[in-house]
C-alpha cells in the first residue's frame, strides 16, 4: 500500500480542491483519512468528514480551518494534544 502523504503535502492541495469545488477533494480525503486522524483533532476530522459526505466543500473548508493551526504546528512546533477517553 502507498505510504501516507504528510499533512504538509496534502493539506494545501486539499484546501485548493475544496475552494474550487473539485470532487477530487473527496478522493484525497478518503485516501488519507486514517493518516489525517493522527494529524488533526478528532472533532475536526469528524466535522470535515460529515461535510464531505454531503459534498459541502465550503463547510469542509471552514471546519478544516479550525484544525489548520494545529496542523501547522505539527512540523517543528510542539503542541499539546488532548485525547478523549
Amino acid at each position: 500500500s502507498a505510504a501516507p502523504i504528510p499533512i504538509s503535502d496534502w493539506l494545501p492541495r486539499f484546501k485548493s480542491l475544496l475552494a474550487s469545488g473539485d470532487t477530487d477533494a473527496c478522493t484525497l480525503w478518503e485516501t488519507n483519512k486514517l493518516t489525517i486522524g493522527n494529524q488533526l483533532p478528532t472533532h475536526v476530522v469528524e466535522k470535515v468528514s460529515a461535510a464531505m459526505e454531503v459534498f459541502d466543500f465550503d463547510l469542509a473548508g471552514r471546519e478544516l480551518e479550525v484544525g489548520s493551526v494545529f496542523a501547522a504546528g505539527i512540523h517543528g512546533v510542539e503542541t499539546k494534544q488532548h485525547t478523549l477517553p
